[in-house]
């Protein structure tokens, strides 16, 4: 019996165009179904807290160099973490700064930060806005679903969703670019 030809591989690989840049590795929550801070592997609390400035730098020339390199138009940076806001309004501003120039001249920049929200105020938002920092706000599940699961059940401690000065907040700077993110999960629940 003679087996057919097989056509050659052909290479499909595809540049890295979305970069994940973890700026805090703490979370100013303990939901008891997160992933991380509330499993067995604690090894996280022997990490740095923030990212530093060396790390900074260090991150932003090689996106440079991989965007020149495969000739891409936009790169995509999210901030991440833990929460990304408790690296503070000023290293947020450095992280900014040091991907903008980096990437001056190379290709336009999305730069993007994912948040709980819980600390978002009107000063984050004009940071945000001063940089072209588009926010994602994640909220996992509504209400009923996710406050026996919060920290809030335990702590009384608010999350933005919640929150009766949201909208305040997401109205104080409109080019911000705030976006909410509903999760609803059976983790959730």
């Amino acid at each position: 019996m003679t087996r057919p030809a097989v056509p050659p591989r052909q290479s499909a690989l595809v540049p890295l165009s979305q970069f994940v840049l973890k700026v805090h590795s703490r979370c100013d929550l303990a939901c008891d179904h997160c992933y991380v801070y509330e499993a067995a592997d604690q090894s996280w609390r022997g990490r740095p807290a923030a990212i530093s400035d060396e790390v900074i730098s260090q991150a932003a020339r090689p996106i440079a160099e991989h965007a020149a390199a495969h000739g891409l138009s936009t790169v995509q940076v999210v901030l991440h973490g833990g929460e990304p806001l408790l690296a503070d309004r000023a290293r947020l501003r450095r992280v900014a700064a040091e991907l903008h120039a980096a990437l001056r001249g190379v290709c336009h920049l999305d730069l993007r930060i994912h948040t709980n929200g819980v600390l978002l105020n009107e000063d984050f938002c004009g940071l945000f806005a001063e940089h072209g920092i588009k926010v994602g706000i994640s909220i996992d599940g509504d209400r009923a679903a996710a406050l026996p699961r919060t920290p809030e059940a335990r702590t009384g401690r608010i999350t933005l969703s919640r929150s009766p000065t949201m909208p305040s907040v997401l109205d104080a700077e409109p080019g911000a670019g705030i976006a909410v993110a509903h999760c609803a999960s059976s983790l959730s629940r």
